[in-house]
């Protein structure tokens, strides 16, 4: 599955994009799409499959969940907020 699914993926990166009028979205359609996005390329990322076995290994779910999500933050949010 996780293989077809880059299969897939690299096919419709092939696709070019087609420009919309973005008078005609709501506010905050940058912010859901990014958000989106995010979600879908980290599925299966190494750093995912490791807070996953560092899950697994541990009690505190809530700890290891808090930490792995403040690191990625970390790592992400002046990307997003210095990529524009």
């Amino acid at each position: 599955i996780l293989g077809a699914s880059f299969i897939a993926m690299a096919v419709w990166m092939l696709i070019p994009d087609k420009l919309d009028d973005e008078e005609h979205k709501p506010p905050g359609w940058r912010f859901v799409t990014t958000l989106i996005a995010f979600f879908l390329v980290e599925m299966g990322d190494k750093t995912q499959v490791a807070a996953i076995a560092l899950g697994a290994r541990s009690h505190d779910v809530i700890a290891v969940t808090t930490g792995t999500t403040l690191g990625m933050m970390l790592a992400n949010v002046p990307a997003v907020f210095l990529g524009h």
